[in-house]
């Protein structure tokens, strides 16, 4: 694959680790795939896990901006929530394609 992340040492040393997200802008468009379901099939509100997941992915920016720029990371925090309001509240592109889901459903199962 063309420039693919690392996979981090924790999660490959995890034997329980799952990939929730996966993100690429490819053809000047966002593409993802995400793992829903994974939390609800443990009887947890998924949309309240996404969005602790979505928090924590921020915290890593902030402090990922902090070492490589030197940007305070409350700055970063509160730059990142206010494009995200924005982005929120007036889309700059639609949002194509849809959900399909896993043809490997093992998201309800203790050992992903």
């Amino acid at each position: 694959m063309h420039r693919e992340l690392p996979v981090p040492p924790g999660a490959l040393d995890a034997p329980r680790s799952v990939e929730m997200i996966r993100v690429w802008l490819a053809n000047e468009r966002v593409q993802c795939v995400l793992n829903i379901g994974f939390w609800e099939g443990r009887g947890l509100d998924e949309r309240d896990c996404w969005g602790i997941l979505l928090a924590d992915m921020i915290h890593h920016i902030a402090n990922a901006h902090h070492s490589e720029y030197g940007r305070e990371p409350q700055e970063t925090i509160d730059r990142i929530r206010a494009a995200f309001s924005v982005e929120l509240e007036h889309p700059t592109s639609e949002r194509l394609g849809g959900f399909v889901a896993s043809r490997d459903d093992t998201r309800h199962s203790d050992t992903p």
